[in-house]
């Protein structure tokens, strides 16, 4: 199973369109996350996906190369969806409940 990475978010800009909020929280997001993980940069993580908790059903709003190949889904029909459109019939739940509670507490278990 994948591990469940937690990175902690500050808005420090004020853009002025969706383009540029998205743009400048993704450099933002990515330098926090080398810095509280710097594993990321050992190629032991290569499939990555940023979802917005923010927003209604925690929908996804990045995913890098890796994670299109990895699931055969192109970009365009993946970002906007939550991850449960992954799941299918032999998906373990015991798994899918130990990440939603990794999501919900912000710890992995």
């Amino acid at each position: 199973m994948g591990q469940h990475l937690t990175v902690n978010i500050k808005q420090v800009f004020t853009p002025s369109t969706k383009e540029e909020k998205l743009q400048k929280l993704l450099i933002d997001l990515q330098a926090r996350a080398l810095e509280q993980y710097p594993e990321l940069l050992s190629g032991k993580f290569q499939s990555c996906t940023i979802t917005d908790n923010q927003q209604p059903d925690n929908p996804i709003i990045w995913v890098n190369d890796d994670f299109e190949r990895m699931t055969l889904f192109p970009k365009e029909e993946i970002i906007g969806k939550n991850c449960r459109f992954l799941q299918g019939k032999g998906t373990n739940r015991d798994t899918i409940t130990k990440v939603k509670q990794a999501i919900e507490t912000g710890t992995m278990t």
